[in-house]
C-alpha cells in the first residue's frame, strides 16, 4: 500500500468516498467528507470533488509514502456538485449523489463529464 496524499493529523478530511475510475483518461475521482466538522462543509460550504491520474500514482506503487509526488486536482464542476457523496461511472460519465445544503439546496443526482471543463447537469 502507498500513501499518496494526507491532509495532516486532525485536518481537513479531503479523501472520503465516491471513488470512481474513468478509464478513458485513467483517472480516479473521489470526494471530500461533506458535513465534517474539520472541513467546515455541509451547510456552510460544499464539499469538493477531486481527481488523480492513476498512471502518475502507479509510478510510486513500490513506495510506502509518496505524499506530495502525485497531483491531487480539485475538480471545478460547472455547475458545482453540491456536497457530493457516492458516485459511479455510468455510460462514460460520472453520477454523483449530492447531499444538498439544508433547506437552501435539495439533495440531487448530478451527471458530470469526467473531462475538463467538467460540465454537470442535476436532477
Amino acid at each position: 500500500m502507498t500513501l499518496l496524499a494526507d491532509t495532516g493529523a486532525g485536518g481537513d478530511p479531503l479523501f472520503h468516498e465516491a471513488a470512481v475510475w474513468y478509464p478513458r483518461t485513467d483517472s480516479m475521482f473521489f470526494v471530500q467528507n461533506a458535513g465534517a466538522k474539520d472541513a467546515g462543509t455541509g451547510l456552510a460550504k460544499s464539499a469538493i470533488v477531486q481527481r488523480i491520474s492513476v498512471a502518475e500514482a502507479d509510478k510510486y506503487r513500490n513506495e510506502r509514502a509518496a505524499v506530495g509526488k502525485v497531483t491531487v486536482e480539485t475538480v471545478d464542476a460547472n455547475p458545482p456538485v453540491v456536497n457530493p457523496n457516492g458516485g459511479t461511472n455510468w455510460r462514460g460519465k460520472i453520477v454523483f449523489a449530492g447531499e444538498g445544503m439544508g433547506p437552501d439546496v435539495a439533495s440531487a443526482l448530478y451527471l458530470m463529464e469526467p473531462e475538463a471543463p467538467y460540465n454537470t447537469t442535476g436532477e
